[in-house]
């Protein structure tokens, strides 16, 4: 079996991965790691159909030279693949096969990072409670492990599930409590990205208290958004990472447009556009085509704003942004019928309605394959109670 600790540690940087792959002078062992960090790094970065294609390689060669372990890191890496394409059912079996093939080798730590992916599955298909659970059970874990990057990486994501459930002072403690778990590591390069995820915290909290009127506490909020959000901005600048530029300027575009400010907001939106595009980052541009269209809208331009709302939804269809088709739909459905055009304002408006459908029926078909894997496989973890 090959030896896992003697593979140097891949790069973070996409091109580096790319440029030492494409040299062909790494060793198998190194090859299939390197493959897999660099799947993970398309999936982020919204390429999760090239991090496939790579997954694909990295498990043929593990399977080539009969390593069973090395395919369950191709697995691991297919499961966030996955879950960044919005395939969660996908997310959740590569998962099963991954965690069963770590349990394998006793590998207790690679069990619980292979939790945690699964997860953020479970959250998005609305088990929040499988979601949880798993996540407490990945802090047992970690701590008996005295695994700190799992700890933190447990921490993030309960955290932001936790947000979502709308229990920001919890989440808030978890945040901070992984940025302290990646300081004790020394992994800064980790941290902007929870900086960030404090800030879409208190992006929430504000959306929460907009929909009950109490602007002043929405607007107090945002501005604790944009700070730590700017923080991870300036992180991201430091270490000349484009993916993460464009994404953190896209937020703050997102947190003043929240505020009225629609000049500062059109800025941000602009730039994270020019950015995703060099990048063929197409989650961040199809989003930064909602929001110019949203702000078109606003300022009266209903040319501009369906121009840039229909662009959008072409771009979404075209790279299957799930999550954002039905947002697009309803703008434009709104735009349209402002303009006077309600038989196609109509047809957004029911599209929006049946992509709802298909997803929320979609999500209740995996939530109840997810519940059935959770008793069968993912709650045995010897560690976890």
């Amino acid at each position: 079996m090959m030896n896992i600790i003697a593979s140097p540690a891949p790069p973070s940087d996409i091109g580096a991965l790319k440029a030492a792959l494409a040299e062909g002078q790494l060793g198998v062992e190194s090859r299939i790691l390197w493959l897999c960090e660099l799947a993970r790094q398309s999936a982020r970065t919204g390429l999760a159909e090239e991090g496939l294609k790579h997954v694909k390689e990295a498990i043929e060669l593990a399977e080539a030279h009969l390593n069973p372990e090395e395919k369950a890191n191709g697995l691991d890496a297919a499961a966030l693949c996955h879950y960044y394409r919005g395939d969660h059912l996908m997310a959740i079996a590569c998962g099963i096969d991954a965690y069963q093939g770590y349990a394998a080798f006793q590998r207790y730590d690679k069990m619980g990072h292979v939790l945690t992916s699964v997860a953020a599955s479970f959250a998005e298909v609305n088990a929040m409670d499988l979601a949880e659970a798993a996540l407490r059970g990945c802090l047992n874990i970690a701590m008996r492990l005295n695994d700190d990057f799992l700890l933190a990486r447990t921490q993030n994501t309960l955290g932001i599930t936790l947000g979502d459930l709308h229990r920001f002072d919890e989440a808030d403690v978890l945040l901070s409590a992984a940025i302290a778990s990646l300081r004790r590591l020394g992994k800064g390069e980790h941290i902007s990205k929870i900086m960030t995820n404090r800030g879409n915290l208190h992006k929430k909290n504000a959306v929460r208290l907009m929909a009950t009127n109490d602007l002043e506490g929405a607007k107090q909020y945002l501005r604790r958004g944009i700070v730590l959000v700017r923080e991870g901005l300036d992180v991201a600048v430091a270490a000349d990472n484009p993916f993460q530029i464009a994404e953190r300027q896209g937020l703050l575009g997102e947190y003043y447009f929240l505020l009225g400010e629609y000049d500062a907001a059109t800025t941000h939106i602009k730039m994270a556009l020019a950015q995703s595009s060099a990048l063929d980052h197409a989650p961040i541009m199809a989003e930064s085509m909602l929001y110019l269209g949203l702000i078109a809208q606003v300022d009266g331009s209903l040319a501009d704003a369906i121009h840039w709302l229909r662009q959008g939804l072409a771009l979404s269809k075209e790279r299957e942004l799930k999550a954002l088709r039905p947002r697009l739909h309803d703008a434009l459905a709104l735009v349209l019928k402002q303009a006077g055009q309600g038989a196609d304002a109509d047809g957004h408006h029911n599209a929006a309605h049946e992509w709802r459908s298909h997803v929320t029926q979609t999500n209740r078909e995996v939530e109840r394959e997810a519940r059935t894997m959770w008793l069968t496989h993912f709650s045995q973890h010897p560690l976890m109670a």
